[in-house]
């Protein structure tokens, strides 16, 4: 087959549909747990039960939605229906999860649980299709190594405007219409992430359709039993949950730490934008640097590197420069360990093939979605969890609280680290067959997304 070229209109149009994966979801990873404790009065110790509960759902949901996909059939092909129907109902539900009404503390659990289960389940289908298209839109491999990129870029630019223009949206709207400005943001992100996944659903045909064979035609269960026979994926997979672990514990605490810490609100449109231009950095500077340490020795080296730093911030609280400083150089580890699961998700793909004859490409890329929603899910519980310990009340300053968010942030990274080490330490593949892929162009294992 010739290859198929792709139009700048096209890839542009598809790394808009990483921004357009990014804004509304980073706004609930950043901000829901202020907008639940702070605006909407709920229980801290309820959040973190609610969030851990209706996440771990919304993960398992995701191989579902997978197959569903796979089995479509329509006008529009196999992926793009997704992505012109669902923007709607995810759009509505992400307004709706920010409007929980002044009522009973139960009523107002009910309605969080329900329009924040639901926005998980929609979003799945927005993001597991837009993943699904990728494959289908050219076999030219300079351009899939292009549009995985401009993909890797999207993600990093919605994450920079999300939190730095968050709270700055929720103060005008606030301003203006005498509430808590929170429904109105969500609107702003909402519609803005539905004209965005149009925008892909017209801009980016779909050219290239698999046939399936019967050995791809695996019953989910014998596909996860093969699976669990592929050491680089079970090493992939707890590594990944442990990254956003820490990603989730991280995020939503920069506005308690703003506050409680550093007595700084605002600061939080500081904070937030800069871990995003930090794992950045660090996701430019990985191939140069794994391709010199590889893997597994490089891993270690930046994670006791960052563990370091996080062991400093307690101390630099005094001197916000120094503070930045520290917090910058903390992160950058993370743009390194993405890169790394990148291509060990190529690498799981390949060695499944050598082993059972068949890619697994569609189940391999729901299962990292699910450990992404599972190991958030749990980060962002413990900061909820950690305010419910220290007896967090909105209303009121608690020395406590500032202490327990200030060594969350220090102590709980570097745990996960010390965990992250033990599960790349059986990582042995860097000068196998398998292990060999092309690590100074890791953007391209993004290609694994069915």
């Amino acid at each position: 087959m010739s290859a198929m070229p792709l139009t700048w209109r096209e890839k542009l149009s598809y790394g808009g549909g990483s921004v357009a994966s990014n804004l509304s979801w980073n706004m609930v990873a950043g901000f829901l747990i202020v907008y639940y404790t702070d605006v909407a009065l709920l229980p801290a110790a309820a959040v973190g039960t609610l969030v851990l509960v209706t996440r771990i759902i919304d993960a398992a949901f995701d191989p579902v939605v997978g197959v569903i996909v796979d089995r479509t059939r329509s006008r529009f092909g196999k992926v793009r229906p997704y992505l012109l129907f669902a923007p709607i109902p995810f759009a509505i539900l992400c307004v709706l999860t920010f409007l929980v009404p002044d009522a009973s503390q139960a009523t107002k659990l009910i309605y969080a649980c329900v329009t924040f289960g639901l926005l998980g389940l929609a979003y799945s289908f927005l993001y597991v299709p837009y993943g699904a298209l990728q494959p289908t839109l050219t076999n030219d491999q300079r351009a899939q190594l292009q549009l995985s990129g401009i993909r890797a870029m999207g993600t990093s630019v919605a994450s920079i405007i999300v939190y730095a223009l968050v709270l700055p949206t929720v103060a005008w709207f606030a301003a203006r219409t005498g509430g808590n400005g929170y429904g109105g943001a969500a609107t702003v992100f909402a519609i803005a992430t539905a004209i965005l996944y149009w925008n892909v659903f017209v801009s980016c045909p779909e050219r290239i359709t698999v046939v399936q064979t019967a050995a791809a035609s695996n019953s989910i269960g014998k596909s996860l039993r093969e699976l669990m026979h592929n050491k680089i994926w079970i090493i992939a997979i707890l590594f990944e949950v442990l990254i956003f672990i820490r990603l989730g514990l991280m995020v939503p605490a920069m506005a308690f730490y703003s506050r409680e810490v550093l007595h700084q609100p605002s600061l939080t449109s500081i904070l937030l934008p800069l871990m995003s231009v930090s794992i950045l950095t660090g996701g430019i500077l990985a191939p140069w640097y794994l391709g010199r340490l590889r893997k597994r020795r490089g891993v270690i080296v930046a994670l006791c590197f960052s563990s370091v730093f996080f062991a400093l911030m307690p101390f630099l609280s005094g001197s916000l420069p120094l503070l930045l400083a520290a917090f910058f150089l903390s992160m950058v580890s993370q743009g390194v360990q993405a890169t790394t699961i990148f291509t060990m998700i190529t690498e799981a793909v390949e060695l499944q093939q050598r082993k059972f004859g068949t890619r697994s490409e569609g189940l391999i890329s729901s299962s990292t979605s699910f450990t992404q929603k599972v190991g958030f899910a749990i980060g962002s519980s413990l900061v909820a969890y950690t305010l419910a310990f220290a007896g967090y009340d909105p209303k009121v300053q608690h020395e406590a609280v500032g202490v327990a968010i200030t060594w969350l942030i220090s102590a709980g990274p570097i745990l996960v680290a010390v965990l992250q080490i033990a599960c790349i330490a059986f990582y042995d593949v860097d000068d196998s067959a398998v292990g060999k892929m092309i690590v100074e162009t890791p953007a391209a294992a993004q290609e694994v997304r069915a």
